[in-house]
């Protein structure tokens, strides 16, 4: 069993993002969104991306934990069990990948003119079917439509 820190003892909350480990130092009486603030420190992740894997000392089970959610920010690290974990698990983005996406889509924006698809049209036109048409062959040939008759309705 492991010694309780008081509030004096700063903890040691190891946490792991892409491979990387960190260990943050957190008062007792800190909750989830100071622990959160302080790994933005670190690694510069846009808060609504940040999410806490935090595996359960009793079972198999994890929680997935947003610690700048307005459901889970106030929670204390002892009521998400983060003391007791072993390692934490930490999901996001950072504030620069975001931007970079965001910049990338817009350049893309751009709707094809007539111009372009006429290009493609006569593209398409100029190399011909790839396939020649042709009606199936064999012994049973579609010929109709009829409905189907069906005794006692």
């Amino acid at each position: 069993m492991q010694p309780q820190s008081s509030p004096l003892n700063p903890l040691n909350i190891s946490v792991t993002w892409r491979g990387k480990k960190f260990v943050v130092e957190m008062d007792m009486g800190a909750n989830l969104k100071d622990l959160g603030q302080e790994l933005q420190k670190l690694t510069n992740i846009k808060e609504d991306t940040m999410r806490f894997i935090v595996p359960q000392v009793s079972g198999r089970t994890s929680k997935l934990l947003a610690p700048f959610s307005t459901e889970h920010a106030l929670l204390s690290l002892q009521e998400t069990s983060i003391i007791e974990a072993r390692s934490i698990i930490m999901m996001g983005v950072s504030t620069n990948e975001v931007e970079e996406v965001l910049q990338n889509a817009k350049a893309d924006l751009r709707i094809a003119g007539f111009e372009d698809e006429e290009k493609r049209l006569k593209q398409r036109i100029s190399h011909g079917p790839h396939l020649p048409l042709k009606l199936p062959q064999g012994q049973y040939i579609f010929c109709e439509f009829r409905t189907l008759q069906i005794p006692g309705i």
